[in-house]
């Protein structure tokens, strides 16, 4: 049974990952002339708790060690 969600992000701060290219934007399906970096991820088991659930605490508490 599914008893919360919870909102994880990877730490790429503390994992050191790095952005392997820039890429442009698309809008509707369309080619923009504003980019984004693509983030080559290093395989880590850090994470970052969304702090917007919290009130999930105790399920979030009996999850993790």
């Amino acid at each position: 049974d599914i008893v919360c969600t919870v909102n994880m992000q990877h730490d790429c701060i503390n994992s050191h990952c790095n952005s392997t290219r820039v890429v442009p934007k698309k809008q509707e399906h369309l080619l923009t002339s504003r980019t984004k970096d693509l983030v080559n991820h290093t395989p880590t088991n850090s994470y970052i708790v969304n702090t917007s659930s919290l009130h999930n605490y105790r399920w979030i508490k009996a999850a993790v060690p």
